[in-house]
C-alpha cells in the first residue's frame, strides 16, 4: 500500500483438483513476519495491479461461489472481485470499480448470447443451450451487478432471458443460498 512498511503477499495452494488458493499478507518488521490478513479465492485466479494509478495495488480476481452450483466446474462462470489493502486490512472494494465490473458483465453477456443462440434446452430435448449453464452465467451477472450495487438490475436480466419453468426456484437460491438480496 505504499505506506512506507513493508509488507509481502504470499500465495498457498492446496492442490487438489480446483482447489483452492488463499493469499495472505504479512508485514516484515525486524526481520519478522507477521501475519495481517487474507483473502480465499477458492478456484479463481486474481492479480496484484495499481488499477486506479493512486500508488496503491489492488487484488482484482475471480469470485467462484458458483462453481458447480448449477452445472459443472467447466461450464461455470465467475465474476469479479476487487481488495484494496490499507491498515493491514483487506477490503472489497469491487463497488468503486464499476467501470472495470461493466467490462466483465459485457463479456458475460456476450458468453450468455453465444450459450443461448439456439435458445435454452428447457426440455432436455437437446435443442438450445444447456440450462445450467445459462443459470452459470446468469449467476455471475447478478454477482457482478450485486457487486456495485445494482442487484434489480441482475435480476432483470435473469427474468428476461432464462425462460425454464425453474426460474422462480432458480431466483429463490441466488436470494437465500447465496445471498444476492
Amino acid at each position: 500500500d505504499n505506506d512506507g512498511v513493508t509488507e509481502v503477499t504470499i500465495e498457498f495452494y492446496s492442490g487438489g483438483a480446483h482447489c483452492c488458493t488463499t493469499l495472505e499478507a504479512y508485514r516484515i518488521n525486524d526481520c519478522k513476519l507477521t501475519y495481517l490478513d487474507s483473502i480465499y479465492w477458492g478456484n479463481g485466479g486474481y492479480e496484484i495491479a495499481d488499477l486506479d494509478g493512486n500508488g496503491k495495488y489492488e487484488v482484482i480476481g475471480d469470485n467462484d461461489m458458483f462453481a458447480y452450483a448449477f452445472t459443472s466446474y467447466a461450464g461455470s462462470r465467475s465474476f469479479l472481485n476487487i481488495y484494496e489493502f490499507a491498515d493491514g486490512k483487506f477490503t472489497n472494494a469491487t463497488g468503486r470499480y464499476g467501470q472495470i465490473v461493466r467490462y466483465n458483465i459485457v463479456r458475460l453477456m456476450n458468453d450468455l448470447d453465444a450459450s443461448s443462440y439456439e435458445g435454452v434446452d428447457c426440455r432436455g430435448d437437446g435443442k438450445g443451450g444447456d440450462p445450467g449453464e445459462i443459470k452459470s452465467i446468469l449467476a455471475a451477472i447478478l454477482g457482478s451487478y450485486h457487486s456495485i450495487g445494482e442487484t434489480d438490475r441482475g435480476y432483470e436480466i435473469i427474468a428476461g432471458r432464462y425462460p425454464c419453468n425453474d426460474r422462480q426456484e432458480f431466483i429463490e437460491k441466488l436470494k437465500n443460498e447465496f445471498k444476492l438480496k
